[in-house]
């Protein structure tokens, strides 16, 4: 009797999760690339190269985080870094995903008193497991692409508040003569 009442159960949380998988839609492609300018005002591209480098350096240490061009004639730089999934609240859906991130390649471009940021190839990780609320056998670590617009629309303002974060490092000075 107990038996078949945790096979019931099991069934019926399969079919909720394989019904809600199939609703969900792809990313248009025109979202697959996204940038965003930021205005930085009194700061020169030659500086605001500068500071974003050391921003990425300081906030993607990961091995991952691997810077791919970095040209400081044209104020570009492009590298690979990686956040964790953005799913703040203390949902089952967040708590199943707490230890996913979300890989990508951001680009960027730098003018006198602005800067864009470009991202691509956006991905989602998540580690392997044993055992969990429900499911009790092993689970592999998987990698692959972001094609559900569910999750894009999570991703996005995320990413896009890195430039956020790139603008108020802006404003750190450090007098490297005191230390």
């Amino acid at each position: 009797m107990k038996k078949s009442i945790v096979w019931g159960i099991g069934l019926t949380l399969l079919v909720l999760g394989l019904s809600g998988c199939m609703t969900m839609q792809a990313i248009k492609e025109e979202d697959k690339v996204f940038s965003q300018i930021y205005d930085a005002p009194g700061f020169t591209r030659d500086v605001l190269y500068e500071k974003t480098k050391i921003w990425i350096a300081e906030t993607f240490r990961s091995a991952k985080a691997v810077m791919e061009y970095d040209n400081a004639k044209s104020g570009t730089l492009i590298g690979n870094g990686a956040i964790p999934f953005p799913c703040k609240d203390t949902s089952f859906y967040c708590t199943l995903r707490r230890n996913w991130t979300v890989p990508f390649t951001m680009k960027m471009e730098a003018q006198d008193n602005k800067f864009r940021l470009t991202f691509s190839n956006l991905r989602l990780a998540w580690p392997e497991t044993y055992g969990g609320l429900i499911y009790t056998g092993h689970q592999p670590a998987g990698d692959m692409p972001l094609v559900q617009q569910e999750y894009y629309n999570m991703v996005r303002p995320a990413l896009l508040g890195l430039g956020e974060e790139i603008k108020m490092s802006l404003k750190k000075t450090v007098d490297s003569g005191k230390w």
